[in-house]
């Protein structure tokens, strides 16, 4: 009995304008004109794009890809783990449903302007000034520029900057996840990184203690030519008095009770590679941790200073 045909992708397009364009079952290129085209993906991973006017794009059940091109367009990628694919035009408006979805850009973008995605990859190259802003929710933050800033906002987030960048990380409530340099979360990160980016925390909340603390990774230890810093100004360090208060660093020894100390123990491993610094800081002064940093260096190992890796 002969084999059925493979499922090889169907390319529709669409020449002329004002036109409603529909996918079959199979992996469909829906491409459309001019005119206000209407494409309509079937249940596989399609790809439609817009091309120029304002465009309504509809994925299916697939892990689809939608490209509305020039003009505002209306992209809904439905069921399945989608990409949005996002020009310099601003106005778009992006709705998802279900799945892991992505929007991807090369400019500055606030997943907040979008409805059901998860994700934000954002290659600006060697543009300044690039913002990421997420939601609410649980986001993968992922930035390639020359300077940005990556504002997470609450949720579990993982925040991914560019190895050559300057970049500021700002975490946000709930456990984050940073890395600014190789992206891999894990070692080996010796001499990965050599931008100069600082990691914001600006109260007790948005790090932990223990197991739901913040993590960061690639973390530049200063240098000849400078390094990382995790900056603490905006956070009040002493929340027993008014006023914004500094913290008093009293490196790795043991809190004495007296509210604002902030202290950075070692943490030494067999294998360098794990090896990391916990920051913590008493902001009551009950002799107790408010909250945690993990931080993993490249290059050094060695204990973080408040002289030049950290912003009291």
């Amino acid at each position: 009995m002969p084999s059925s045909p493979p499922d090889f992708p169907d390319e529709v397009e669409d020449t002329g304008f004002d036109q409603v364009i529909t996918g079959t079952d199979g992996r469909d290129t829906l491409i459309g004109a001019a005119g206000r085209d209407h494409l309509i993906a079937g249940n596989s991973d399609d790809t439609l794009v817009g091309m120029q006017g304002e465009d309504f794009l509809e994925g299916g059940n697939g892990n689809d890809r939608l490209i509305g091109g020039t003009g505002i367009d209306r992209l809904e990628g439905g069921a399945g783990d989608d990409t949005y694919f996002v020009g310099h035009d601003t106005g778009d408006t992006i709705v998802d449903t279900a799945g892991f979805d992505t929007v991807r850009a090369t400019t500055s973008q606030d997943l907040r302007s979008y409805t059901g995605v998860e994700a934000l990859d954002i290659d600006a190259g060697s543009r300044r000034g690039t913002t990421a802003v997420g939601t609410d929710g649980d986001n993968l933050l992922d930035v390639s520029s020359w300077s940005s800033v990556i504002d997470a906002g609450a949720g579990n987030d993982t925040l991914l900057g560019s190895d050559y960048g300057h970049d500021i990380f700002i975490g946000g409530l709930g456990r984050d996840v940073m890395d600014s340099g190789n992206k891999n979360l894990g070692p080996p990160w010796w001499g990965q990184d050599m931008g100069i980016d600082r990691f914001d925390f600006r109260a007790p909340e948005e790090s932990a203690v223990g197991a739901e603390r913040d993590v960061i990774y690639n973390f530049l230890q200063s240098t000849s030519f400078g390094g990382d810093q995790v900056n603490l100004g905006a956070m009040d360090a002493n929340t027993q008095i008014n006023g914004n208060q500094a913290f008093s660093f009293i490196s790795d020894a043991e809190f004495s009770g007296t509210a604002g100390e902030l202290r950075v123990e070692y943490v030494d491993f067999a294998d360098d590679r794990l090896d990391y610094n916990l920051i913590s800081g008493d902001v009551n002064g009950d002799g107790v941790a408010d909250f945690e940093i993990e931080v993993h260096t490249q290059l050094l190992n060695r204990l973080l200073t408040a002289d030049n890796d950290i912003i009291l």
